[in-house]
Formats: structure tokens, sequence, C-alpha cells
């Protein structure tokens, strides 16, 4: 439904470097490069879903506060084994940005300058 909503056609520019593909239940999916691993097929396959909606954004909310408020890098991770999200990084980052928690673990240094030597150091 998403998918509808959002993106149109399956030769959509966005997917010039993607390997797109359409599911028996009409669901665009894309093929990893692990096709041929034993493994959970939503990892092989994973879900194409759009960026800047609103259910995409609560889904991304939904794992980060599940896996107690995790780095960009590991949420992407995560969220890959099940979806595809185009623009991942750069909205994961947008949603990470709003929680005070995560800016706080992941703020720069305050560098101070160095006071002069006194005289008799000198």
């Amino acid at each position: 439904m998403i998918q509808q909503e959002s993106l149109e056609r399956e030769d959509d520019k966005k997917f010039n470097d993607l390997a797109v593909f359409v599911d028996e239940d009409k669901t665009l999916h894309i093929k990893t490069q692990i096709v041929n691993r034993r493994d959970n097929e939503d990892l092989r396959k994973p879900l194409l879903l759009p960026p800047y909606h609103e259910v995409i954004l609560k889904l991304i909310e939904y794992y980060h506060k599940k896996n107690l408020h995790c780095s960009l890098q590991i949420l992407q991770n995560i969220l890959r084994e099940k979806f595809w999200i185009l623009n991942g990084r750069k909205i994961i980052r947008k949603v990470l940005s709003k929680y005070v928690i995560c800016k706080r673990s992941s703020s720069k240094r305050l560098e101070v300058d160095s006071c002069p030597l006194p005289e008799n150091r000198v």
C-alpha cells in the first residue's frame, strides 16, 4: 500500500543501481548479493520502501526505541534485515536528530584553548 502511494514504476530512475523485482504479492523487493545463502527470505530479498512516508518514519522510530537508542549504523543494519529504505542513511539520520539522548551521545567534544605558560616556566 505504501509502495503504491509513493513508488510509481519499477523502471524509475531511483532504481537504476538496484536489482528491483515484483513479488507474487505485487510488492517491490531488492535482490541482494546474498541470494544463494540459506537464510531468512527477508534478508535475501528485502522489501523496498520509500523514504519520506509517515509510516516509514514511525517504523524507524519504533526500531530505534526497541533497540535502546542504538546508533545510526546499527539501526540501518537492523532495518536492512527486512527492509530496504531508499536514502536510508539520510532519513535515519533525520529521525535520530529528534532525540536529545542520541544527540548527547553523538556530540563532539568541547575543545578548550590552553592557557599561556607563566614566565617562570618559559
